[in-house]
């Protein structure tokens, strides 16, 4: 902390006798973090974010319920807990359990509008970011020379 000394010259004229400069008191900013518990799913992960309410990230294949609900209860929660489950994207990978996970434990599933159409109907094949390949145009395919 820096202190700023006054001289008793800079007070000439003033009738009151100098004051020391107020003492700050420093706080400690004391931040709440929610707790976020991987769930390492083979080569994707799931997560369990527990803050004022239990949030899911991401439901990882289909099949990927079990391990997850596991997850659920070992962190001491029960899955009517599970206020939300969150998809990041529509990659099979991060939204293959939705469907079963809303069931199970009554939450509901959010996604950005713009990968609701493609979850809709489930599982079509490989999905490519649209910045690599843009719409309206097909991926390049090997031919034989």
């Amino acid at each position: 902390m820096k202190t700023i000394e006054s001289d008793p010259g800079d007070f000439a004229g003033s009738r009151e006798a100098p004051r020391a400069p107020a003492q700050k008191t420093e706080r400690t900013a004391v931040r709440y973090l929610p707790a976020v518990i991987p769930v390492p799913l083979g080569l994707t992960t799931s997560f369990i974010v527990r803050d004022h309410s239990v949030l899911l990230v991401d439901t990882g294949n289909p099949g990927d319920e079990t391990a997850i609900l596991a997850a659920v209860k070992k962190a001491g929660i029960s899955p009517d807990e599970v206020s939300l489950i969150l998809v990041t994207h529509s990659h099979p990978n991060n939204y293959g359990s939705a469907d079963a996970l809303r069931e199970l434990t009554g939450a509901p599933v959010a996604v950005h509008e713009a990968d609701a159409d493609a979850m809709r109907p489930g599982f079509d094949g490989l999905r490519l970011p649209a910045r690599i390949i843009p719409r309206g145009e097909a991926p390049a395919t090997l031919q034989d020379g």
